[in-house]
């Protein structure tokens, strides 16, 4: 179930494309990362994982050193054909269960409308702290077409971060837990 789950995001996405993905998803992206980047520094010596990165829309606004990863290849390439092949971005072609990366690297992770789609998202809670420095920034966005408020906190409450703040933005379709990795 999980492989065949995860075959039919990619697939989906690989079909869309990058082009229409930043068609459709740019702006209510965009507004997503307002309500995110206006209650986190943005530090030029972080290390940002932006799992699920799609077209790696996020990277222009990190001053960081961005890693991109995405498991569907078209929009890694979109990534890549806009110009994110330049200092301090990193685009992979990955999955977010499998992270290619040491333990307790990163000091900030987004997983922006990115657990809705996963077979296992507890799994994938489990393998984004693995790889989060002690103290690190957790960013979690979850449609709430898919996830109650309830819910939403239950599955976060298995992996060892510390809740710092719960949006609920009027007019989103996102639930926004801002973590902490103990």
């Amino acid at each position: 179930m999980e492989g065949s789950k995860k075959r039919e995001i990619r697939d989906s996405y690989d079909a869309l494309g990058g082009r229409l993905y930043n068609l459709r998803y740019s702006e209510e992206q965009a507004v997503k990362y307002g309500h995110i980047l206006s209650r986190l520094d943005n530090d030029p010596y972080d290390i940002v994982l932006d799992a699920g990165s799609g077209t790696g829309l996020l990277s222009d606004e990190i001053s960081g050193i961005y890693i991109g990863l995405d498991l569907a290849q078209a929009l890694i390439s979109e990534a890549v054909a806009k110009g994110g092949v330049k200092k301090g971005v990193h685009l992979i072609n990955g999955d977010t269960d499998n992270l290619p990366f040491r333990h307790e690297v990163i000091n900030k992770v987004y997983a922006i409308t990115l657990i809705q789609n996963l077979p296992e998202p507890k799994r994938t809670l489990c393998e984004l702290s693995r790889v989060a420095r002690t103290g690190a920034n957790i960013i979690v966005t979850a449609l709430k077409k898919t996830y109650s408020r309830k819910d939403f906190l239950e599955m976060l409450n298995v992996s060892s971060f510390t809740l710092n703040e719960l949006l609920d933005p009027e007019g989103s379709n996102d639930l926004f837990a801002f973590l902490r990795k103990r």
